[in-house]
């Protein structure tokens, strides 16, 4: 079987298989979202339907390092010299492939300093290249005197974040 007959049926197992698999857990994740509210199943019932979907993100997360070796591939046969942002390939019947080529680019800080100095020297106005983020410190904020932070969350919005769960199983007895 060659490359493209295994991805032909690869396609066709997503399509009869997974498909119809996926949109169940999305209907049942709806169902169960809706009636959390008035829910009146069990709590190992709730657990039960969690669980499934934990199971399927793990296995989702499996996939992620296996398209991206494809999705690096493609871009390369598509893309031999890309510039940097977008990039479009015409293809058959209309469709084109599209592409953003990004760079990640991260500052030295230790060479900073003495870069910016001598860039300032040169005219140039080096505020305008490094955005600063501020950034609370949580070990620093929780040792503040309750008045010092009591002043200073005038500035700061708290929200309740996602909340982390692990169904741990039961020790086999021996």
């Amino acid at each position: 079987m060659n490359t493209f007959e295994k991805v032909k049926s690869i396609e066709i197992f997503i399509e009869k298989m997974l498909a119809p698999m996926m949109q169940t857990l999305k209907t049942d994740l709806e169902d169960v979202r809706l009636a959390m509210p008035t829910f009146e199943g069990s709590m190992d019932e709730v657990i039960a339907v969690w669980n499934l979907h934990v199971s399927v993100n793990n296995l989702l997360k499996d996939l992620i390092p296996v398209e991206m070796e494809v999705r690096k591939t493609l871009f390369a046969m598509a893309f031999p010299e890309p510039v940097e942002n977008t990039n479009t390939l015409e293809l058959s019947h209309g469709w084109k492939l599209k592409a953003m080529h990004k760079f990640d680019r991260k500052i030295d800080e230790a060479a900073m300093p003495d870069i910016l100095a001598e860039l300032q020297n040169l005219g140039v106005n080096t505020d305008i290249l490094i955005k600063y983020i501020p950034q609370l410190e949580m070990t620093n904020y929780r040792s503040m005197t309750e008045e010092n932070r009591t002043i200073f969350n005038q500035c700061i919005t708290t929200k309740p974040g996602s909340p982390s769960l692990e169904l741990i199983a039961p020790k086999v007895k021996k």
